[in-house]
């Protein structure tokens, strides 16, 4: 906390703005305010708007900025003022300062990371999407459009998972319960509608979407195409029958031979006469 006159003579400082700006309250007490400002060219200008403000008695509430230090340290800070009535000088100036470099710092690497993970998420080989709780689809990369059939973002944007894409609309209602109760599903297996109709089956892994109060508010999921290997088992579960079903046919017809051998081989012991 700073409070300075209308000439910018700073009448008072607390311990948070001298730690700060990095100086002792007797170094600051009686000086301009500008002295927190070594390094800045144009210090008469900043005095100059600092006078205008008493001039009309507009200030900004609160406004962000970048101070620069004797140290070269580069704090960011937050700012508010107002006016308050002092009975020795009159109208002055109370300016809080809050630091807000790590705030800024943090603010930074979130949105660096944001941008990372919507990359990969945009570019994933894997076909992702982030959905409401009632099916309808906020986000999807390519690899989903591609999968499903469509072209564009913009052909899906309307869809709705649980309407337009299930086979079985119940089964999405059973993804979000299980959500809800334990945050994630894996390894699900599911079939969905392509733009042409075509069915297919997938598997599905999904982690549930919550606000800041902790609610859940949507899904999160990772689709894999299983189609072909499903048929291919298919395929393969088939043959298996098949092959067992002409096992058994070999079985009763060897029977069946050596019942013959029996009957032949007894009636050549026993000719007729």
């Amino acid at each position: 906390m700073r409070l300075t006159d209308k000439h910018g003579i700073i009448l008072a400082v607390n311990k948070s703005f001298c730690d700060l700006v990095e100086m002792k309250s007797y170094e600051l007490v009686g000086k301009l305010f500008t002295i927190v400002y070594p390094l800045l060219k144009d210090r008469e200008g900043l005095l100059s708007s600092y006078q205008m403000v008493f001039m009309t008695g507009l200030c900004q509430t609160m406004y962000e900025s970048h101070l620069v230090l004797q140290s070269g340290k580069t704090p960011d800070v937050e700012t508010s003022a107002l006016f308050v009535d002092s009975e020795n000088e009159g109208k002055i100036l109370l300016t809080q300062f809050r630091n807000i470099t790590e705030r800024r710092k943090t603010a930074c690497i979130l949105q660096e990371s944001e941008a990372k993970y919507r990359g990969l998420f945009a570019n994933s080989i894997q076909a992702m999407f982030e959905s409401t709780l009632s099916g309808k689809i906020l986000n999807a990369n390519k690899s989903f459009l591609r999968l499903m059939g469509y072209q564009s973002f913009d052909e899906i944007v309307s869809l709705n998972i649980q309407q337009d894409l299930s086979v079985h609309g119940d089964t999405y209602k059973d993804i979000v319960t299980i959500l809800g109760t334990r945050g994630y599903i894996r390894n699900i297996e599911i079939q969905l509608k392509r733009k042409n109709g075509k069915i297919i089956t997938v598997v599905e892994n999904a982690r549930a979407l919550y606000d800041g109060t902790g609610e859940m508010i949507g899904i999160e999921g990772v689709l894999e195409d299983i189609t072909a290997k499903k048929s291919l088992e298919q395929k393969l579960t088939t043959t298996l029958q098949t092959l067992e079903e002409s096992k058994l046919r070999l079985l009763d017809l060897n029977v069946q031979k050596n019942k013959f051998l029996s009957i032949l081989s007894h009636d050549l012991r026993s000719p007729f006469f």
